[in-house]
């Protein structure tokens, strides 16, 4: 008996209706699922390859969406190209359905790039510019152009990248995505230093902590926030109390529930309401050295 025949049998019970179950009750009925079910939206997909998928494939039906924030998934209904009249060993009163053909997609995400390779490429893109006399010419479009670029030397097809793309449900535009819906999103954040500090600072405070929510919010399988950050903010970053930062690869940034209670106004105003029953976690991934700046890439997802 396969490890996932007891879904099967739990959506055969549904008969021939959509059904949405939780991550529980399918762990439940299946004697537990792998850590990467609750991580990666990726394991549910419809492959025949995969083991799980023999828990629903085989009768029909589908994965039809999964929300790894509620930990619930959503199976279409059975489909059934065809029935045949049994054969002369079956109960005469019974018919034997034939699944439809099984078509295979593409894993999510698809070939994923060498993130690494893609932040220090940014990295060395930035520095050149800098070592040329371009330092001030760069912007945080220029970033995101490089980061683009990067992507592409890293083998991900310029077709699949999209930048400004918008998310409705939560009145925002992502900085660069792959693939539409997306299977990786980069947030990005390069701040000019500005005239006066103070009220400039932590506005950016606010912007960067709605990025790290946003990305959270999406849960993806590859969600990035990229900054690109002189000493000054840096300094004024290292010194707030509520939210301990760092830029140590290995180290997380945790912000905790109700965080915006405890920001200074000005930061506090620029995080939507949705953000209040969030906790997220951002890992320093890396953090490279450009002239006088930093850049540093999170690995961001809910806790």
């Amino acid at each position: 008996m396969g490890k996932y025949d007891g879904l099967r049998e739990l959506l055969a019970r549904a008969g021939d209706r959509s059904v949405e179950l939780s991550f529980d009750q399918i762990a439940g009925t299946v004697g537990g699922l792998p850590r990467s079910a609750y991580d990666h939206q990726a394991w549910w997909g419809n492959h025949a390859g995969n083991s799980q998928a023999q828990g629903w494939m085989p009768s029909g039906r589908r994965v039809d969406s999964v929300s790894l924030t509620r930990r619930r998934v959503r199976f279409t209904a059975p489909t059934h190209s065809q029935a045949v009249p049994p054969d002369a060993a079956a109960d005469p009163g019974s018919y034997q359905a034939i699944p439809p053909p099984v078509s295979v997609s593409p894993p999510i995400p698809v070939e994923p790039p060498q993130w690494t390779a893609v932040w220090d490429q940014l990295a060395r893109t930035v520095q050149a510019h800098i070592d040329a006399g371009r330092g001030h010419l760069v912007t945080e479009d220029v970033v995101r152009f490089a980061t683009a670029v990067a992507l592409e030397a890293a083998g991900v097809d310029p077709s699949r990248i999209r930048f400004e793309h918008r998310v409705p449900a939560i009145s925002a535009s992502l900085d660069l995505v792959i693939d539409v819906p997306p299977t990786s999103v980069v947030e990005l954040k390069y701040p000019r230093d500005p005239r006066q500090a103070g009220a400039a600072d932590t506005m950016t405070y606010g912007e960067l902590l709605r990025d790290f929510y946003r990305l959270a919010w999406l849960d993806t399988s590859y969600a990035w926030a990229l900054h690109l950050m002189d000493r000054r903010l840096a300094r004024y970053l290292a010194a707030r109390r509520e939210i301990r930062w760092t830029w140590t690869p290995g180290e997380t940034l945790t912000i905790e529930r109700n965080a915006a209670t405890a920001l200074p106004a000005t930061a506090a105003r620029i995080l939507p309401v949705w953000t209040a029953g969030l906790r997220v976690a951002a890992t320093c991934e890396l953090a490279h050295r450009v002239d006088t700046l930093t850049l540093a890439a999170y690995r961001v997802r809910l806790i």
